[in-house]
């Protein structure tokens, strides 16, 4: 509860505790931070937020554990060349280990929608003529999302 996690256009993700005012640096990524979000991992780690999903300028999405030193541990998502992760959002059921779907929303509109667990496929949703910066879960199947074009959609996925 008194964890923060922040990141920056200099790439660098922070881990704050909100006790204290310093931060710890935690890792830095290639390109600029323009979406963070806490994963919870459930039965994993007793049901507390261990994991980050960052959205990146150059169009990666990574999921990793701050505890781990090593981006091989990251998972790792592509959009586009030049079409950066600009908004996040995550599905999670609690208690069910690794399960639920995070969505992605990108420069060029779309929506990239991918399973928690690494494994299944992918899906793209094309419907916004510009950037996505906003997406919000509100049940397993339904996101809602924003974008600079000023149109907001539901979707069923």
């Amino acid at each position: 509860a008194d964890t923060i996690a922040s990141g920056g256009r200099d790439g660098t993700v922070r881990i704050w505790d909100g006790r204290s005012p310093r931060a710890a640096v935690v890792r830095t990524f290639n390109s600029n931070v323009r979406s963070l979000t806490v994963v919870s991992d459930g039965e994993r780690s007793g049901g507390v937020e261990s994991r980050i999903a960052v959205g990146l300028g150059d169009g990666t999405l990574m999921v990793w554990d701050p505890r781990q030193s090593s981006h091989a541990n990251c998972e790792r998502c592509r959009f586009a060349p030049g079409a950066g992760v600009g908004a996040l959002a995550e599905f999670y059921t609690f208690g069910e280990h690794l399960t639920g779907k995070y969505a992605a929303g990108s420069d060029d509109g779309s929506i990239q929608i991918m399973p928690r667990n690494g494994s299944g496929d992918k899906r793209i949703i094309e419907g916004h003529a510009d950037y996505c910066n906003a997406l919000c879960w509100t049940d397993a199947s339904t996101l809602v999302s924003g974008a600079r074009d000023g149109v907001v959609r539901s979707w069923k996925v």
